[in-house]
């Protein structure tokens, strides 16, 4: 199956990633994964409230497992250079006067687990810069799934306390384009909302303090009978939940609005089953949002994640220093508003490499000629069986 390795730090000359299990045949575009990496680090960079320089650009590398635009079936080596984001820019974290704990970050627990003292250095292994490539190897993914007409997006519903009003993946509701969301500065659909969560985030940042909130993502053109009905953790749901809260700050999942649907009788929460599908089956209605039993039932994929206020707030903290074990005062140099935008485009990606990976489970996982036909065969069984 399909799984990437992460190499790097955040000061290092370059970052990079190594995705194995694609299958041979599978067209690759730097192009669209730059395209991806420039969603991602803009974000990172408008919200920062630092004024940071928007002159230096992302651009990832493909070394290996690729001829002529193509997957050969080797591993593929993604790779960024990070020499414009090593210390002595501004957008690295400045040197550290012993060895601060960061409050709200890995330092701690991983301190202890690796019997380190330096936080610094932790800080490094653990930074989010790091992420460039986490989104550049979850192209990947987005690309295989592409050829079977399957796109994902996702949006901002909530920011602070300023909140979308309607639901953007409501059944009534048409489906959203990329460029609906991307022209947001927040990736809000609602240019109302968007205004409000500005002013909320510029609030913030005046006291130069973070902001958690929502973001709802959602898969088109998902094929029925994706996960398994096993009670196991080889469901659509956790599989899917599982990526997602890979995702530092991502502490809620849910899929549909589980909180609203829980309050119905059960002869009012669930979906009609109809054959007038575009794969012969589908449903009258998504109120389960596209999985049922652990299995996707063909209408859009639906979650929804809550994320919680970034730990680099821009101002002293009380801590203390792991090498002397004093009390101290800690401040990030590397201050960043609000991460919600950034890490739903981080979700995208991992949800990809999720969805990705069970169709290589049923479809086969070795050349793209013998997916594409395995695929086929079981569009043409479904219609079929639904006549």
């Amino acid at each position: 199956m399909m799984h990437y390795e992460i190499a790097g730090e955040s000061n290092s000359a370059l970052l990079s990633a190594v995705v194995s299990g694609v299958p041979a045949g599978l067209r690759i575009s730097e192009e669209a994964i730059d395209a991806d990496v420039a969603r991602w680090s803009s974000r990172m960079r408008a919200l920062s409230g630092e004024g940071q320089n928007s002159d230096c650009e992302d651009h990832v590398n493909v070394l290996s497992g690729v001829a002529d635009g193509r997957t050969t079936g080797a591993p593929i080596v993604l790779v960024a250079n990070n020499a414009a984001r090593r210390p002595g820019s501004e957008l690295q974290n400045m040197p550290l006067a012993g060895f601060p704990v960061r409050p709200g970050t890995v330092d701690l627990g991983a301190s202890l687990k690796y019997d380190i003292s330096d936080c610094s250095v932790l800080g490094r292994r653990f930074n989010d810069r790091l992420d460039i490539m986490r989104v550049a190897a979850s192209g990947i993914a987005r690309e295989l799934l592409a050829e079977f007409g399957i796109e994902i997006i996702s949006c901002v519903t909530r920011i602070g306390g300023v909140s979308v009003r309607e639901d953007p993946f409501a059944d009534n509701a048409p489906a959203l384009s990329p460029l609906e969301v991307e022209v947001s500065s927040v990736r809000c659909p609602s240019s109302q909302m968007t205004r409000a969560m500005e002013d909320e985030i510029a609030r913030a940042v005046a006291q130069r303090d973070t902001l958690g909130g929502s973001f709802a993502l959602a898969v088109y053109g998902l094929h029925a009978g994706m996960g398994t009905a096993c009670r196991d953790k080889g469901s659509i749901q956790s599989r899917v939940a599982a990526s997602v809260f890979s995702i530092e700050g991502v502490d809620g999942i849910e899929f549909c609005d589980a909180s609203a649907r829980s309050l119905l009788s059960g002869s009012g929460a669930y979906d009609k089953p109809s054959l007038n599908g575009a794969q012969g089956f589908s449903r009258a209605s998504n109120k389960s949002k596209g999985v049922e039993g652990g299995i996707s039932t063909g209408m859009p994929l639906v979650v929804r994640a809550n994320v919680v206020p970034s730990p680099r707030i821009g101002r002293s903290q009380s801590s203390f220093d792991m090498g002397t074990l004093s009390s101290c005062e800690y401040r990030t140099a590397r201050y960043c508003c609000c991460e919600v935008p950034a890490q739903a485009i981080l979700a995208e990606g991992e949800a990809a490499f999720a969805l990705a990976n069970m169709y290589l489970e049923k479809f086969g996982c070795e050349s793209m000629s013998d997916i594409h036909a395995a695929v086929s065969a079981y569009e043409r069984r479904l219609k079929m069986s639904a006549r």
